[in-house]
């Protein structure tokens, strides 16, 4: 988890594959969706965010629903 918000974008991105691939195994937590989401504002980490959010299924649309009705984000 603590590695998802390192200052290296690859350390980022190793643990956002890490992430998918929990999900693949139906491992991962919903506590993980939250911090996905927020790395899409980043040009160098949207595409594994957004890869990693589909990953979870229709799942977690409930919240991207909440994320986008939220004018702060």
């Amino acid at each position: 988890m603590q590695l998802l918000y390192d200052s290296d974008p690859q350390v980022v991105r190793r643990a956002i594959d890490a992430v998918s691939g929990r999900v693949a195994r139906g491992s991962a937590s919903p506590l993980y969706i939250p911090i996905l989401v927020s790395h899409l504002h980043h040009r160098k980490l949207k595409h594994e965010a957004r890869s990693a959010l589909v990953a979870f299924g229709e799942g977690v649309i409930p919240a991207l629903q909440l994320f986008m009705n939220d004018p702060q984000e």
